[in-house]
Parts: C-alpha cells; structure tokens; sequence
C-alpha cells in the first residue's frame, strides 16, 4: 500500500525562490555558575536551587520578536563534551545502584535566565556542583 502512494504521487514544477533570510543580530555566550551562588526556592512543585543568569543579549526584541534562544547546559561525560539544551534531566547511578536523576531547566526574562535544578525526591541534601556551565545562543 505504500508502494501504491509512491507511486501515484507526483511533483510539480518547482517555484521561484524566496527571498534570503535576515539575521541582524548572533551570539554565543559561554557563562559559569559557582557552587555558592545557588539560592534554594520552593514553590507547588517543591524545593530547588535556582541562579539568575544575567544576559544583556536577551532583550525584548529577541524575546517578544523573531528571535531564537536557548540555554544549554555544558558537561563532561565520559571524556566527551556534552551540550544539552534545557530543559533536560541527568540520570545517576550510585555504587549500590541507587538510581537519582536532576532536573535542570530555564525561565526566560528580559535581560536574565533563571536557571532551576530539582532532584529527585525533592532531596535538598544533593548539592549543585562545583562548577556549572551554560551556554547562551541568540539570534534575531
């Protein structure tokens, strides 16, 4: 039957190309979250970390325009780089195989990120790392 759907469907002549894309503003920002500068929350879901993320780029026209974001979360794994977009969860395995997973996610504002990490079971006792990179990508 799919066979059949290939073989009776056809193409048109081909139409004028459009005009070229606009981009009049990028960047790429690398930024760096210490282990003391997390501050805890607690809302209807449960308690978190959360730090403010100042970035100038994120203005209104990027946020409420044409624009592009996102925050990515920047980690070694293994040897590997790894860059995650958020939101995303990390899944742990403890030596006795006590299973744990983090959340980490992004509300956008002008002018800032706030980043929220929750762990599960709401354990506050799990700390964020040493050292937490982001990296910030725009366009408009």
């Amino acid at each position: 039957m799919i066979v059949a759907a290939f073989a009776v469907s056809c193409e048109g002549p081909m139409g004028p190309v459009g005009p070229a894309g606009k981009v009049n503003k990028v960047w790429n920002s690398d930024l760096k979250v210490l282990k003391n500068q997390w501050q805890t929350g607690d809302d209807i879901i449960g308690p978190f970390y959360f730090f403010d993320l100042q970035i100038p780029q994120l203005d209104r026209e990027m946020i409420n325009g044409d624009g592009l974001y996102q925050l990515m979360l920047r980690y070694k794994d293994d040897g590997y780089e790894i860059r995650q977009t958020l939101e995303t969860t990390i899944y742990h395995t403890e030596d006795d195989g006590y299973l744990w997973s983090e959340n980490i996610s992004a509300q956008f504002q002008e002018g800032w990120a706030r980043v929220l990490i929750r762990y599960s079971d709401f354990d506050m006792n799990r700390t964020p790392p040493d050292i937490m990179e982001f990296i910030f990508a725009g366009m408009y």
